[in-house]
């Protein structure tokens, strides 16, 4: 499993408010084990979250929460005044 299939899954949430392990599977096309696997992948990075059975973006998390700000070129920054 890759990023590939972690943004497809989270591309899912565009449309979808929640859904079951299942549900992504069904929708993505997927073997049920590789969407719970990128669903305990993301919640791990806390892009999801998992209650009542239900999967749903984490709208806690923010866009500089997910950045490895060491990895980012620091002329990048200074051009976005960051």
């Amino acid at each position: 499993m890759g990023e590939g299939e972690e943004y497809e899954l989270l591309e899912l949430f565009e449309t979808y408010d929640e859904l079951s392990v299942a549900q992504i599977a069904e929708k993505l096309e997927w073997e049920e084990e590789l969407a719970r696997r990128c669903t305990s992948e993301l919640e791990k990075k806390g892009l999801v979250k998992t209650q009542d059975g239900k999967v749903c973006v984490n709208k806690e998390v923010k866009i500089g929460d997910m950045l490895n700000w060491a990895e980012i070129d620091s002329r990048v920054l200074k051009e976005f005044n960051v």
